[in-house]
């Protein structure tokens, strides 16, 4: 696991933590992309998330995106 998959997982377990949700794992899918698994109740759910910045708002994004998919 390299620094940005502890820094994506330490970011998301924190999320998942505030929602009431579990972090379960950090998975690459194959490609530059890393997919995230919760679970929140008796359900799954993940994000899709790059494995390298695209931009200086990355992290932020996948943060947004993580918290709508938690609600």
């Amino acid at each position: 696991m390299n620094h940005r998959d502890r820094e994506l997982s330490q970011l998301l377990s924190a999320i998942a933590d505030q929602a009431g949700a579990r972090l379960i794992a950090v998975q690459c899918t194959g490609s530059e992309h890393r997919k995230a698994v919760f679970i929140k109740g008796d359900r799954r759910r993940f994000v899709i998330a790059g494995s390298t910045p695209s931009d200086c708002r990355d992290r932020h994004n996948t943060a947004a995106v993580a918290r709508q998919v938690l609600r």
